[in-house]
This record gives structure tokens, sequence and C-alpha cells, in this order.
């Protein structure tokens, strides 16, 4: 798998989430899947760099927008997602059966409809956990099941 197989919107959404200047409007739970997809990819499916890319890319990302944040970076919620959308990511490329056509975010989002819903998070974390102050600073794995 090669980032060059990423459709050309999806680097464009890339470099401009990464160079700060993806609006702030369009940061939406859909761009965080986005960026998690893109950065799956571009990481040749390795869980461990999406993570530290997303997580730095976020931080980045708010501290441009520091003043606008209402929530702000949560560590365990990131986590959550890029778990989730690493694990869609992984079974959206298997079932493409080796084809090496672009990949698309927008066939993604299609295929991984269970990742929609942006409180998907609760089968896999109490409420508990991931509202307290630990959970956001820092990473936590779920207390009700593993993520996939």
């Amino acid at each position: 798998m090669a980032f060059k197989l990423l459709a050309a919107a999806d680097r464009q959404f890339l470099s401009s989430f990464r160079r700060r200047t993806l609006p702030f409007e369009q940061w939406t739970h859909k761009a965080h899947l986005n960026l998690a997809f893109a950065s799956h990819l571009e990481t040749n499916l390795d869980r461990d760099q999406t993570w530290n890319h997303v997580r730095r890319d976020i931080q980045l990302y708010n501290e441009l927008h520091a003043a606008r944040l209402t929530v702000g970076y949560h560590a365990t919620m990131t986590y959550c997602w890029v778990q989730l959308t690493s694990y869609s990511t992984e079974l959206f490329v298997s079932n493409r059966h080796g084809r090496s056509d672009s990949l698309e975010f927008a066939a993604f989002y299609e295929f991984a409809q269970d990742l929609h819903r942006s409180d998907a998070w609760r089968q896999y974390y109490s409420q508990d956990l991931m509202f307290s102050a630990p959970a956001k600073a820092t990473c936590h794995e779920p207390d009700l099941i593993k993520l996939p």
C-alpha cells in the first residue's frame, strides 16, 4: 500500500489539514474520520504510526483554533476513533482484493457506515471513563469491550 494510492481529494484534505488551512467549520466528525483514514493509508496500515500522526496533527491544528474550541483534544476519544477507523480501513482495503486503483475516502465512508455515529465509542467505553479528566489527558484502553 502506498500513499500515492490515496485519491487526489484525500491527499488535498490531508495537506490542507496539516498546513492548518482547513477551515475550522469543516473540522467535523467526518473530517476526523478522513484524517484517520488517510493517515492509516499513508503509514502503510501501521496503527502505531497512524495514532502518532493523528494525535500530533490534531494537537497542532487545535493550537491554531484554541479560542474556538469548546472541548479541545481528548486523548482517549482520539485513540478510540483511530483504532476503529484503522480497523475499518483494513477491512476496506482487504475487500478490494488487491486492486491498485485509488482509495477514496468517499467510498470508505460509504463502506464504514458503523463509524457515522459520533457516539459509536459508547460500546467500548463507559461514560464515566470517557468523560474523566485522566481519559481526556492520556490514552486509556476501553473498560467495556476490547477495540478491534
